[in-house]
């Protein structure tokens, strides 16, 4: 009889002992099944860095959770500069939430200005260094009042991703102005395009004009100031006396009215870079946008006319 009652208050301990390791284990690892509740919602007119006024230029969000167990949510900033992406900003942290923050399960217009996001970040000259397209990518840390820190890392997908994210993890905000997208995107548009070289001769003897109408531009994203312009060459680059190949569409940012067209990779005779003195006018509605061929020693100066 001492032996079975011997036994049994041993196995009692032992399964004290292991309900008490899998307790510990759970505040070490947390559950990524179910995550935090942490829904993030940007005010539309300050989803940016306003160019235009960076004096005054703010970024400003609202949080939702459901947690009572916040101890604090910190918003990590990268920025990435967009004349010289390769070089390395470090990470810094730049917005903190405290739990106190929610009032009946909402945190209501956290913000960080231009000035404080310059500063935290460390950028040389403050906010005189920000330019149109530069970007800031915010990941965010939750950390509840038992010490177990939430992450995209140790949260699962169906928590952090998604149109209906719980947890929303990561976002980023552009430097650039507001942009009359329905005014640029609802019409069609007459190309006209003026060709040179580098001496201001017709490139290799070439015609160094065209005009092609029915030109469309879209929204493309995922930047609120990025258009996608069907020809960036008015049809210049598809004359049967030209190549008879298509230049195709490009990208080009609306930045306060200054018009920079992105990258245009090679389609079989060379890319094309923004060669400067771009615009829109929101007056006449006509867009100017200008690039040079580096390969082939080409300037296009191209004018997009609303039909």
């Amino acid at each position: 009889m001492k032996n079975i009652l011997k036994y049994t208050f041993i196995l009692i301990l032992l399964f004290i002992g292991a309900i008490s390791c899998r307790d510990e284990e759970s505040v070490r690892f947390p559950n990524v099944a179910s995550g935090v509740n942490a829904r993030l919602q940007l005010y539309p007119e300050r989803s940016f860095i306003n160019f235009a006024d960076l004096s005054t230029a703010s970024v400003a969000f609202d949080i939702y959770s459901v947690n009572k167990d916040l101890e604090e949510i910190v918003y990590t900033a990268t920025f990435v500069d967009a004349s010289s992406p390769d070089v390395v900003f470090p990470p810094v942290p730049a917005i903190t939430v405290p739990g106190s923050a929610f009032v009946d399960g909402k945190a209501t217009e956290v913000e960080i200005t231009a000035a404080e996001l310059a500063a935290a970040l460390g950028l040389p000259g403050g906010t005189a260094y920000f330019e149109g397209g530069d970007n800031i990518t915010f990941t965010a840390a939750a950390k509840l009042t038992d010490g177990r820190v939430f992450t995209a890392a140790n949260s699962a997908p169906s928590i952090t991703g998604g149109a209906a994210a719980s947890f929303t993890t990561l976002f980023t905000v552009f430097v650039g102005c507001p942009s009359p997208v329905d005014d640029i995107t609802s019409k069609t548009y007459t190309a006209t395009i003026h060709t040179e070289d580098s001496g201001g001769g017709p490139p290799f003897g070439l015609p160094d004009s065209n005009t092609l109408t029915g030109v469309t531009i879209t929204f493309a994203g995922p930047e609120p100031f990025r258009y996608r312009v069907s020809s960036h060459d008015a049809g210049w680059w598809g004359r049967p006396d030209i190549t008879g190949t298509e230049g195709g569409p490009a990208d080009f940012f609306d930045i306060c009215g200054d018009v920079i067209m992105q990258p245009k990779p090679s389609f079989g005779f060379g890319g094309a870079n923004d060669n400067g003195g771009g615009s829109y006018d929101p007056v006449t509605g006509i867009i100017t946008m200008n690039w040079y061929n580096e390969f082939n020693d080409i300037y296009g100066f191209v004018t997009y006319t609303p039909e």
